[in-house]
């Protein structure tokens, strides 16, 4: 089930309608409260469409499981901000072996649990908002994901390791903004990484949500494209990670407590990020993100 939030009200989408329809009571909160319990009465009654953000997030956590990804993105990073003989001596190597470069590889943790990092949940960009990237960035780039929602509270110190269908209740898209120069920045010269200025300034999430019983059994086969001013820009799928949904959760959830509102971005879909591309955007520029049987999120590069 597709819902969102119109006009204070809680609205699901309905084919035999064609349309958006009312779905329960007034919202007590926000979606979550929903997505906890049971939809109210007075079901459907057509109305508009939802727009806005669904719920307060209480975290966000960014993932990365997809070692093409990594690699993709650390050989556009260094053809960018490397020396142009080390990206000469780069692309050699890799010419002749015909090997991915060492160095362009996840570190040895990447590959023994799954990878992720915390953004900033104060910070969520709603479908049709506006984005400003950091004044000092001429690499502004989007991410298309998978996010999957927390709707049931767990602690692993008391309850063990969660599987996904024990704490996930519903699925949205994401957009994982990115800065790359800032992120090379500070990940040659900070002590936090690169996920800190890089990333904190926005994420998009899409205003309705898909409930889990639709999506997790195929959480990873949802294909997804990306349109940057009505042009087609990438195509990829959820698939090919290296951790399944249960195994990314209990990680997420190791000896801490998980509660209901908290975002969990799946990752990149191999290939559909600018930087994969090598190909970024620009201020005024109109991103639409696709994923199928879950929604699309429109956002547009502020211009400042």
């Amino acid at each position: 089930m597709q819902l969102g939030i119109a006009r204070g009200q809680i609205v699901r989408w309905s084919d035999d309608d064609d349309g958006w329809v009312v779905a329960g009571r007034e919202v007590p909160k926000d979606l979550i409260d929903l997505l906890e319990g049971e939809l109210g009465a007075e079901p459907g009654r057509t109305t508009e469409a939802p727009g806005g953000l669904p719920f307060s997030p209480r975290s966000l956590r960014g993932v990365m499981v997809v070692e093409s990804h990594y690699v993709a993105g650390a050989r556009t990073m260094v053809r960018h901000f490397m020396p142009a003989p080390v990206n000469a001596f780069v692309r050699l190597y890799e010419a002749v072996t015909r090997r991915t470069f060492p160095a362009l590889k996840p570190p040895p943790r990447f590959y023994e649990a799954p990878a992720f990092y915390l953004g900033s949940h104060m910070s969520m960009a709603a479908d049709g908002d506006i984005v400003d990237f950091p004044a000092a960035t001429d690499y502004r780039d989007f991410e298309l994901e998978l996010g999957a929602i927390v709707t049931r509270p767990w602690d692993s110190r008391r309850d063990g390791p969660p599987s996904a269908a024990d704490v996930i209740g519903a699925f949205t898209v994401i957009n994982d903004f990115s800065a790359r120069d800032l992120q090379w920045r500070d990940e040659r010269r900070g002590a936090f990484s690169g996920v800190v200025k890089a990333k904190s300034f926005a994420t998009g999430m899409g205003s309705t949500v898909v409930t889990a019983d639709e999506l997790l059994p195929r959480w990873n086969r949802v294909a997804g494209r990306v349109y940057v001013n009505g042009d087609l820009w990438c195509e990829g799928s959820t698939a090919g990670g290296r951790f399944s949904l249960d195994e990314i959760v209990a990680e997420i959830a190791a000896d801490e407590r998980l509660v209901p509102g908290e975002v969990i971005s799946l990752g990149t879909l191999a290939g559909c990020c600018g930087l994969e591309l090598d190909r970024f955007l620009e201020p005024g520029d109109r991103v639409r993100l696709e994923l199928e049987g879950v929604g699309s999120l429109t956002n547009t590069v502020g211009v400042r």
